[in-house]
């Protein structure tokens, strides 16, 4: 009787892995509709509203002058080749020690680990072309805050940060 318990629980192990297994290729699996979908122009007009400053004229301090700031550490999140494609979505860690094992998750093609760290809130799905400013730099990596929602931040390799 001890023997069927022990095996029925790893069958019901073998199912609920399968179960997340599924759920999370749902997740990851690009589909034709954009789950989250901002207003572009607004948030485009907003960031050249950001860009201008106001700079005195030193030779002349009542002639004020519109004068456009590049920032180079505002950048778009992107992990395709191809930099003009913004389909799909990818993972978000938060902290440098779930980047580390997202890595060792993508090198190994550990798609459970994806899973886990999701579901245990370590990690979250953004959309690819998501714009944010680099906050941090690591050797190969960069810390971002999404400039959609800046209470988020986490950690990407700098490939996708340009």
């Amino acid at each position: 009787m001890q023997k069927m318990w022990k095996i029925l629980k790893k069958v019901a192990l073998i199912f609920g892995a399968f179960i997340v297994l599924i759920i999370i290729l749902a997740i990851v699996t690009p589909s034709n509709k954009p789950i989250l979908q901002a207003d572009k122009t607004e948030q485009n007009q907003t960031q050249q509203d950001q860009a201008q400053i106001q700079v005195v004229d030193n030779t002349d301090n009542k002639e004020v002058k519109n004068e456009e700031k590049t920032d180079p550490n505002l950048v778009t999140l992107n992990f395709h080749d191809d930099k003009s494609d913004c389909s799909e979505k990818f993972i978000l860690p938060f902290s440098k020690e779930t980047y580390d094992e997202f890595i060792k998750a993508s090198v190994s093609k550990d798609t459970y680990a994806y899973a886990e760290m999701i579901l245990q809130g370590r990690a979250m799905m953004i959309d690819n072309c998501a714009e944010a400013r680099i906050i941090d730099r690591g050797f190969g990596s960069r810390r971002v805050r999404l400039t959609s929602d800046p209470s988020i931040t986490g950690w990407v390799p700098m490939e996708w940060a340009k």
